[in-house]
C-alpha cells in the first residue's frame, strides 16, 4: 500500500510514502535565512540613525530660526540638512525592500528550478537509506546471534 503524496506549498516541500520507506520534508524555517551580511546591516543601522538625526535636528533649528531670527543661510542649510536625512531614511528602507524581495527571488528560484531537478536523486538517496538502515538492523541481529551463539560454544 504505497500512497505517494505531495503537499506543494508556496514555502514548503514534503513527500511522503505511507509505507515508511521515504519522508523528505522541506519547512520554511529550513529556508529562512538572511542573505544579509553583518556590514549590511551596520551600514543600514547608520543610514538610519544619520538620516533620523539630520531630519530631527534641522526640525527644530528649522523651528527656532522661524521664532527667533530669521537667517536665510541657515534655513537653506537645515533644509538641506532635511533632504539628506530623508534620502539617507528612504535609500535605507529601499535597501532593505529590495534585499528582502531579492531573497524571495532566489528562494523561490531554488525551489522551482534547482530542488525540482534535484528532487529524484534525493528520493533515490532516500531510498537508498532506508535500505541501508533495514540491512543494518539486520546485520547487528546476525552479529547478536552470532555473539549468542560464540557464548554457547
Amino acid at each position: 500500500m504505497a500512497n505517494n503524496t505531495k503537499n506543494k506549498a508556496t514555502s514548503d516541500r514534503k513527500i511522503v510514502e505511507s509505507n515508511g520507506r521515504v519522508a523528505i520534508t522541506n519547512t520554511s524555517a529550513e529556508y529562512s535565512r538572511s542573505y544579509m551580511s553583518g556590514l549590511d546591516k551596520i551600514a543600514i543601522v547608520v543610514l538610519l540613525t544619520v538620516g533620523l538625526f539630520y531630519l530631527i535636528s534641522s526640525i527644530f533649528q528649522i523651528t527656532y530660526v522661524f521664532t527667533d531670527k530669521f537667517d536665510s543661510l541657515i534655513f537653506i542649510r537645515e533644509v538641506t540638512h532635511i533632504f539628506a536625512g530623508a534620502i539617507l531614511v528612504y535609500g535605507a528602507v529601499r535597501f532593505i525592500r529590495k534585499n528582502t524581495y531579492l531573497e524571495r527571488i532566489v528562494d523561490n528560484m531554488f525551489e522551482e528550478i534547482i530542488y525540482d531537478r534535484f528532487e529524484p536523486v534525493l528520493r533515490d538517496i532516500a531510498e537508498v537509506q532506508v535500505g541501508y538502515d533495514s540491512v543494518s538492523s539486520q546485520i547487528k541481529s546476525l552479529n547478536y546471534s552470532i555473539n549468542d551463539l560464540k557464548k554457547i560454544i
